[in-house]
């Protein structure tokens, strides 16, 4: 499903990783960088 997302296709591989959560042996994981190399995109609404 993310593939087909509207938003998702609008960044480039890097800023849409930032938004993704990664499975974990008890979930998932999801790390919010408000700046730095690796950047957590937030939009504007």
């Amino acid at each position: 499903a993310n593939a087909e997302d509207v938003v998702l296709r609008g960044l480039t591989d890097d800023q849409r990783a930032t938004l993704l959560a990664t499975p974990t042996d008890d979930g998932y994981r999801l790390d919010v960088h408000l700046q730095g190399e690796h950047e957590t995109v937030f939009f504007a609404v």
